[in-house]
């Protein structure tokens, strides 16, 4: 399955690409280069395969998700723009990033531009008659209120506890984990059932599938921050430059209080990295487990759709979050 999912990508992706520059057209050349930087630098393509994936299952067609997955990928990639200037990051996916190629106040402009374009995009589905105008009307609202908006009120969150000294309490860090990542995937999830012309009951959930592999996949991205993965392809160590206050943090100072000092706010060296590891097995476990725990709960949500290629996928989607290789 995994090799019929790869090549659904890259289907997928050519149909994305071509979707896209239909969004761009009448964007000056130089302003779609920037606007289209980091789409083309490539990409997991993870929310419009989710959508893809969940719009076949519910007995839908799959390719009449084009021109909502284009938008809801660029919904990612759009933040990335404004997450640079904060994080003043001089590379993205290895490339220097649209802040260090085209300064600060370029990169802003052009990621106000890209998130208009995306919602007048899902507008146009519904005025071509891509979408009834009752469905490209909720994808559009739901894309508000369902995915930006929390995960926007998420991000500042993060940042405020990045910034103190305190330690928060757990369900606080639980929250802001889940809904930095979740909203998208939930959304992307839902999305492929609306498509579809699913009922609120099937909605449901894929919505809970969406959330539950968006918390699992966020998990899995903090313990890889930590413990690195198998190809070392994932710098370690960041989130505790940053101090960021992730679940494996949050429970390291909880039951060890004063230990993070020793560790946030600095480039650690591999050995201080292995050293945390070594101390803190058991929370690494703990997270690991929790991560599988969701995944679980992830597939058990696709039990009430009936036996398909498609639903195969979205099964084979969770096993490869669960094997991102630790």
């Amino acid at each position: 399955m995994e090799a019929e999912l790869a090549s659904l990508v890259e289907n997928l992706s050519n149909a994305i690409d071509l979707e896209i520059e239909k969004m761009m057209e009448g964007v000056p050349a130089e302003l779609k280069e920037i606007l289209t930087y980091y789409h083309k630098l490539g990409g997991k393509r993870f929310r419009p395969l989710l959508m893809y994936l969940t719009c076949g299952a519910a007995g839908g067609n799959p390719e009449n998700t084009i021109p909502c997955a284009a938008s809801y990928e660029l919904l990612h990639t759009f933040s990335l723009y404004h997450d640079d200037i904060i994080d003043r990051a001089e590379l993205r996916r290895g490339a220097p990033s649209v802040y260090k190629k085209w300064g600060e106040e370029t990169t802003i402009i052009a990621g106000d531009i890209l998130h208009a374009l995306i919602h007048a995009h899902l507008i146009r589905a519904g005025l071509e008659g891509k979408y009834t105008p009752e469905i490209a009307s909720r994808l559009l609202v739901e894309a508000v209120y369902g995915a930006e908006l929390p995960t926007g009120w998420a991000a500042i969150k993060e940042m405020e506890l990045a910034k103190s000294d305190e330690v928060p309490d757990v369900d606080t860090v639980v929250w802001v984990t889940k809904t930095k990542t979740a909203p998208i995937l939930e959304l992307s999830a839902w999305a492929g059932g609306v498509i579809a012309g699913a009922d609120e009951n099937t909605l449901r959930y894929l919505r809970e599938f969406g959330d539950k592999i968006g918390f699992a996949y966020q998990l899995v991205d903090d313990l890889l921050d930590v413990i690195g993965t198998s190809r070392g392809d994932k710098p370690r160590g960041g989130d505790f430059r940053e101090n960021k206050k992730t679940l494996i943090y949050t429970l390291a100072e909880q039951r060890n209080p004063g230990i993070m000092k020793k560790y946030s706010g600095r480039e650690l060296s591999d050995e201080e990295i292995e050293e945390f590891i070594r101390d803190h097995a058991d929370i690494l476990e703990e997270v690991k487990e929790k991560a599988s725990q969701l995944l679980d709960e992830a597939k058990n949500a696709l039990d009430i759709f009936p036996d398909s290629k498609f639903k195969h996928g979205l099964l084979s989607l969770v096993e490869m979050i669960k094997s991102r290789t630790y």
